[in-house]
């Protein structure tokens, strides 16, 4: 690129007026040394997936707690080290899982498992290696991948069914059993809680089971309209955003009588878009062409909405991450904006080179990016 071109790129940039703090809008990316020193976050790792980069991507980033999940078009499943350890930032196994192309869920995990489903079929692989422990074909097309709890699998299907089976496939090789989800359910089931599981249906009726004696008891909530995005679970409290422009805390009871009850409904000035972030006791909600709104997590009080033409995000952006005081959003060119989190007030943006977010993950303290030939980067907070 010429020169006159790429002073007349930056100069509009540098123009902005940011605080002596804040990250500049300058031409260099989140990966630069001297920009992570401004925003406060560092990168932790950076990885090469083993894929062809000339005609495979990454579909799909799942990130946990002390792990990565990346999958790629070819049909590979990626476990990489995040915890604090030499280990860290290293891929612990790669697996292939069908055909190149072919449709794969976003995965989920559990303490056990790495889940995958394809089609009419879950694959279900031991997390320490990526060995296979089973692999089960569902009576129905599968709509998400399954959740794991209380010794079994569950499995949304078409046709309104959750199908559930012995995860331990050697000492229990029983067949699943279909039980009525109450409508149609096309994300992952939510593992309420050590033993407890739930779902929510596309018309917004939310569904728990809990073991009770020796059966399973269960409840369900209404929402005021279908969920926006994946809710949020901390502890025994589950926050879910409505296509309506509600926030809803459900909080579920551990006594008799057992079930999921409303702890408070707060509605918002805007309609989410399904990012969503927990940090600490503040709640953070994108709300697309409405801005961004933090609440008060224990009582739904807002704390303050952003808005402007900088934090009016379009389809697909949005909130990415949260963590060390600060937020942070692709506004609608294509930059990383960051925010101050008590406030809400920009104060800084970066270029994110040919970089994507790769994952909104609901868990303060991450972002995780990737590039089109299949490598991802980690940042977090530094300090």
């Amino acid at each position: 690129m010429p020169l006159v071109r790429v002073l007349a790129l930056c100069v509009p940039l540098a123009a902005i007026h940011l605080a002596a703090t804040a990250a500049d809008c300058g031409c260099a990316p989140i990966t630069d040394l001297s920009v992570q020193s401004r925003t406060g976050w560092r990168t932790d790792w950076t990885v090469q997936l083993p894929v062809d980069g000339s005609r495979f991507t990454v579909t799909h980033v799942v990130v946990e707690d002390d792990f990565v999940i990346a999958q790629t078009s070819d049909g590979g499943l990626h476990l990489i080290d995040s915890a604090d350890g030499p280990t860290r930032g290293t891929i612990r196994w790669s697996r292939k899982i069908g055909a190149p192309y072919k449709s794969m869920h976003p995965a989920s995990s559990s303490p056990t498992f790495v889940m995958v489903a394809t089609d009419q079929e879950v694959h279900c692989l031991r997390r320490k290696d990526g060995t296979t422990a089973f692999t089960e074909r569902m009576p129905d097309l599968v709509e998400a991948s399954p959740a794991e709890a209380d010794g079994f699998i569950y499995v949304p299907t078409t046709g309104g069914s959750i199908e559930r089976l012995p995860a331990n496939r050697v000492v229990d090789p029983s067949p699943s059993v279909g039980i009525s989800s109450g409508g149609t359910v096309r994300s992952a089931p939510l593992p309420l809680g050590q033993q407890a599981i739930g779902w929510i249906t596309t018309n917004g009726t939310v569904v728990a089971l809990q073991p009770f004696a020796a059966t399973r008891q269960r409840s369900t909530v209404q929402l005021p309209s279908p969920s926006a995005g994946r809710p949020i679970m901390s502890g025994d409290d589950l926050f879910v955003a409505t296509t309506v422009g509600d926030l809803v805390r459900l909080r579920l009871r551990r006594t008799t009588p057992l079930g999921l009850e409303p702890a408070w409904r707060m509605p918002l000035p805007g309609r989410p878009d399904g990012s969503m972030i927990l940090d600490g006791e503040m709640l953070f909600v994108s709300l697309g062409l409405d801005g961004l709104v933090a609440l008060d997590a224990r009582t739904g009080g807002i704390r303050w909405r952003a808005n402007g033409p900088a934090l009016r995000f379009r389809e697909g952006m949005g909130l990415v991450a949260a963590g060390g005081g600060r937020l942070w959003c692709v506004d609608p060119v294509g930059r990383l904006s960051l925010l101050d989190a008590a406030t809400g007030r920009r104060v800084g943006c970066v270029p994110l080179g040919d970089f994507t977010p790769a994952a909104v993950t609901g868990k303060p303290g991450r972002l995780v990016l990737s590039r089109p030939d299949g490598r991802l980067t980690s940042l977090s907070p530094a300090g």
